[in-house]
Order: structure tokens, then sequence, then C-alpha cells
């Protein structure tokens, strides 16, 4: 599911969309990832890693401040979803949030 959702993301930059305008992976996810996360509605476990992915995206482009919110929301839907089960998503998630709260220190 994620795959298919992340390929759309990324052809929704066809040049023939755009006018043959080059835009960045930074402006294609801006524009389309929340729209993606919104229509997985009711499947909270794929929203999860589809904020994580995108997230990483980020956060490898140097948007620390817009990755730090999808990891803040990637950890906190696989807490919700997972509470009391031992899972590794949680855990996972929790690391890549620390690691751009870090990162951000380091920022600023």
């Amino acid at each position: 599911e994620v795959n298919r959702v992340l390929v759309r993301i990324l052809q929704s930059a066809n040049a023939n969309s755009d006018k043959g305008r080059d835009r960045t992976v930074r402006e294609v996810l801006e524009e389309h990832g929340e729209r993606a996360i919104e229509e997985l509605k009711g499947q909270p476990e794929v929203q999860a890693v589809l904020h994580h992915t995108i997230g990483q995206s980020l956060a490898s482009l140097g948007e620390y401040e817009q990755a730090l919110k999808h990891h803040q929301a990637a950890y906190d839907l696989a807490k919700a979803v997972y509470a009391g089960q031992p899972r590794r998503e949680p855990a996972d998630y929790a690391v890549s949030l620390a690691g751009t709260f870090g990162t951000l220190g380091d920022v600023e």
C-alpha cells in the first residue's frame, strides 16, 4: 500500500502535469504527501509508515522541521495502534523522532 502511494506521489511530478517545470522532491512531498496520508484514513498502520517515510525523505533533504512533524505523527500513530503489543514500529519511529530532535538541536 505504501509503495503504491509513494509511486503516485512521485508520479505527480510528471512533466506533463506541470507544463515542463522541474519540481523538487521536497515540493512534491509537500504538495501531495498530506493528501495521500488523508486518503489513508482508517489505515493508521499505513499512515504511520507513510509519515515515517516522508519524514526520512525530508530529513535527508535537510528539511528537519517538516521531518519532525512527520516523525512525530508516525510515532503517535504507532504508539496508539500497537499499545501494549511488543512491536518494533513504535521504537523505530521513536529513534527517528529523537534523531530529528537531536539534529535540530545541532542546527540551531
